[in-house]
């Protein structure tokens, strides 16, 4: 469930299930939007704002498949008026993938997780520090 708290508690979403959450700026629009991570068959991520008390979906994107659970999360500037999200992803054999999702252009990009791509694999749990 997602609650308002400006004016007292009030319910404004119904519930979700998701797998990890980040609360940020990741629109670079200068107030906070929720981002839900779901693991399973499906890898992706939701990006959620509040507009006028309503919970609303900007966009969904799909992530690296392999990724069963999810570690880390980073938020920094990756230019102007663009925020980066830096979201490191578990994957059964004790390794770790990062991806990168940003907002630009009404939509939410996830430049590394379209392909399979294993540059940012490594073995075991460590964070992207960097």
């Amino acid at each position: 469930m997602v609650y308002d708290a400006v004016d007292g508690l009030a319910k404004v979403s119904r519930e979700m299930l998701y797998s990890a959450f980040f609360v940020g700026d990741i629109t670079a629009a200068g107030y906070d939007s929720l981002l839900l991570f779901t693991a399973g068959s499906k890898v992706f991520a939701s990006l959620y704002e509040m507009r006028e008390g309503v919970l609303t979906l900007l966009d969904n994107a799909m992530m690296d498949k392999r990724i069963n659970q999810f570690g880390d999360m980073t938020l920094c500037r990756l230019a102007e008026g663009v925020h980066g999200l830096f979201v490191d992803g578990y994957m059964s054999g004790d390794s770790t993938i990062t991806e990168l999702l940003y907002y630009k252009q009404k939509e939410l990009k996830v430049p590394f997780g379209k392909k399979e791509d294993d540059n940012t694999i490594r073995a075991g749990h460590m964070p992207a520090r960097d």
